[in-house]
């Protein structure tokens, strides 16, 4: 059976990252470890950069640069495109999306995000949306569910 409790490892997920240079070489480290984490739970392992053509490909870009995007899918942090194996994660939107949950739950006393830890901060909202789009390139449509990383 597969599983992270059994340590079976069932399938290998090979997986390339192209960044547009927003995101920080700590975060992206940080990202990929909380990636590895999730799709270990799950019995898979993580190959980053594997070089095999089965390969999908994880472009960190902004919502600016994607037309399948329109202004008004606000909600919308990121978009997989099965046809070309690649996963899209909007990073201008996540950063937003972490900016507004921030400032709703901190403390008043803190008035600035750029206290904590920045690259951890950056991997905790970006880690679960690549997950989630990896997600839709393996599996069939409309696999959202109604909790976990499927989740909408």
């Amino acid at each position: 059976m597969c599983s992270a409790a059994t340590a079976v490892v069932c399938a290998v997920l090979s997986l390339h990252v192209i960044t547009d240079g927003e995101t920080s070489p700590p975060a992206m480290t940080v990202v990929g470890a909380h990636v590895e984490r999730y799709f270990q739970n799950a019995g898979i392992a993580v190959d980053w950069d594997g070089g095999d053509d089965r390969r999908f490909t994880i472009v960190f870009t902004t919502s600016t640069r994607m037309r399948e995007i329109g202004r008004g899918q606000r909600e919308v942090l990121g978009l997989a495109v099965k046809e070309s194996r690649r996963a899209y994660v909007l990073l201008d939107r996540i950063k937003a999306r972490a900016l507004e949950m921030f400032q709703s739950s901190a403390s008043p006393r803190f008035a600035r995000p750029d206290i904590v830890n920045r690259a951890a901060s950056e991997a905790i909202v970006v880690a679960p949306v690549m997950a989630h789009e990896v997600g839709h390139l393996l599996l069939p449509p409309d696999s959202h569910s109604p909790s976990g990383g499927m989740s909408k």
